[in-house]
C-alpha cells in the first residue's frame, strides 16, 4: 500500500490505493477545499488521479504557478462549454493556454460580435456556478474518432485521427459537453471565478491560408479579482503607449486625415524601411489603400494583421471596424 513523501518531506502511509483528493483531505480540510491538480513524482495530473504506489505527491493550489496555469486551462474549456450552449451548431477546435490567459478558435456561419462575447462570459459565469464536476476518461482512438464525428465536430475528428492508431484518447466532461485534452484539469467548474473574455480575431485553422479563417475568442483568468483587474489595468496602459508609439511611427491619419475617406479618396499610412510586426516582416505592399480595402500585413500565430477601413469585406460580409473613427487600423484582425 502507498507511502505518499509530501513536499516538507513528512510521510503519510494508507491502506489503499488513494486519490490526490483524498491526500489533500488527508492534510486538512483547507487544503482539500483549495486543491485545484496534483503532482505525482513531479507529473502534474487531476485530484481525481489515483496513486497506487510509493510517490512523492504535491497538491496544487491558485498559489502555485501550475495552478494558475491549470486555471486558465479550463477556462478555456468553460469558454468552449458556453460557446456550445448557445451557438450548438460551431464547432470547437482547439484552445490553448497563452501567456496570461487562453484563446480557443471555433468554426461558425457568421461572425461573432461583442455583444455575443458578452453573452458568452455571462453564459460562462452561469455554468461557473453550477459547479458541475469535471471528469476524464480515456477512449481508443477510433472510437474518439467516431464519437465527435457523430457529434458534428469534424475538426476535433481531424486532431484525433491524426493520433497513431492503437493510442487511447484522452476526454473531459463537464455537463452536456467533452472535449479532448490532456488535461490536467480543475475538479469542478466552481473553481472558475475571476475570468474575462478580452478580444476576437480571425486565424486559419492549422495557421495555413488554404483552410478556413476561424473565430479566435481570447481571455485571461487568474486566481484572485484584484489580479485581474491590475492586468487589465497593465493592458490598458500598454494599449496607450502602443498607439502613441503607432501614430508616431506610422504616420496614422488624423483627424483631417480622416476627411479624405470621408470623401472616397484612397489613402494609406507610410510603411517605414524594415518596419516588422511580431512573428512577421510586413507587406512591401505599400499601395494606397482605397476605401473598403483591407489588406494583410503579416502573420502572428496563424492570425492576420490586417489594416483596412470602415464596411472592410470579410468572408463576403460588410463589417465595421472598432472604434467610432478608427477607419485605419493596426493590429489583429478584430471580428466585431
Amino acid at each position: 500500500m502507498p507511502d505518499i513523501r509530501l513536499p516538507d518531506g513528512a510521510v503519510k502511509h494508507f491502506d489503499a490505493p488513494v486519490s490526490v483528493a483524498g491526500v489533500a483531505a488527508a492534510i486538512g480540510p483547507g487544503l482539500a477545499k483549495a486543491a485545484l491538480a496534483g503532482k505525482v513524482d513531479g507529473q502534474l495530473v487531476d485530484t481525481s488521479y489515483v496513486v497506487d504506489r510509493d510517490a512523492s505527491v504535491a497538491i496544487v493550489t491558485d498559489k502555485d504557478p501550475e495552478g494558475l496555469q491549470v486555471l486558465r486551462h479550463s477556462t478555456a474549456h468553460l469558454l468552449a462549454y458556453a460557446v456550445k450552449e448557445l451557438f450548438p451548431d460551431a464547432q470547437v477546435t482547439i484552445g490553448p493556454v497563452i501567456e496570461d490567459g487562453f484563446y480557443y478558435d471555433f468554426s461558425y456561419k457568421r461572425p461573432f460580435t461583442p455583444e455575443d462575447l458578452a453573452a458568452i462570459e455571462k453564459k460562462m459565469t452561469a455554468l461557473a456556478q453550477l459547479n458541475e464536476p469535471v471528469s476524464r476518461k480515456l477512449m481508443p482512438r477510433d472510437d474518439a474518432v467516431t464519437y465527435f464525428e457523430a457529434l458534428g465536430e469534424h475538426y476535433k475528428a481531424e486532431i484525433i485521427a491524426s493520433i497513431p492508431s492503437g493510442e487511447d484518447i484522452s476526454l473531459y466532461t463537464e455537463g452536456q459537453f467533452t472535449d479532448l485534452c490532456r488535461g490536467p484539469h480543475v475538479p469542478s467548474t466552481g473553481k472558475l471565478k475571476v475570468f474575462k473574455l478580452t478580444r476576437l480575431a480571425g486565424a486559419y485553422w492549422r495557421g495555413d491560408s488554404r483552410n478556413e479563417m476561424l473565430q479566435r475568442i481570447y481571455g485571461t483568468a487568474w486566481a484572485k479579482k484584484e489580479d485581474l483587474d491590475a492586468y487589465l489595468h497593465r493592458i490598458e496602459e500598454a494599449e496607450k503607449r502602443d498607439h502613441r508609439k503607432r501614430s508616431a511611427r506610422h504616420g496614422v491619419l488624423a483627424s483631417e486625415g480622416l476627411d479624405h475617406l470621408a470623401a472616397g479618396r484612397a489613402t494609406h499610412a507610410p510603411r517605414l524601411p524594415g518596419d516588422r510586426i511580431p512573428g512577421g516582416q510586413m507587406s512591401a505592399d505599400s499601395r494606397p489603400l482605397a476605401v473598403g480595402e483591407i489588406r494583410t500585413l503579416g502573420k502572428l500565430q496563424g492570425e492576420h494583421v490586417l489594416y483596412g477601413v470602415r464596411k472592410a469585406r470579410f468572408r463576403d460580409q460588410a463589417h465595421e471596424l472598432p472604434g467610432p473613427r478608427a477607419n485605419l487600423q493596426f493590429g489583429p484582425a478584430q471580428l466585431p
